[in-house]
């Protein structure tokens, strides 16, 4: 099945169906297709157009404990978890 744009096109393009196939079915070696049916967009997006799907809403910013660096004395800020403890404080810093 090929889209067309315009109904004329596409009343067009069925006149060259038989070439259309002979083409397809020799490029591919055998004869996979046996019929070329053309049809109109009617809103649908081509294959060849690329639309960048709609982003959402961003949820609301987390809210930050009012609390925060209780942990330090208790954990290895050496550590990969202490390590990422430390960034947290230091954004949530920069975000106050």
């Amino acid at each position: 099945m090929l889209f067309a744009e315009d109904a004329i096109a596409a009343q067009q393009l069925t006149y060259y169906a038989p070439e259309i196939l002979e083409r397809v079915n020799s490029f591919l070696e055998q004869e996979v297709f046996d019929k070329v049916r053309f049809e109109l967009l009617n809103g649908r997006i081509p294959l060849g157009v690329h639309q960048r799907p709609v982003a959402e809403a961003s949820p609301a910013p987390p809210v930050a404990p009012k609390e925060v660096g209780g942990l330090l004395d208790k954990i290895d800020l050496e550590s990969p978890v202490g390590r990422a403890y430390l960034a947290y404080l230091r954004r949530l810093s920069t975000e106050r």
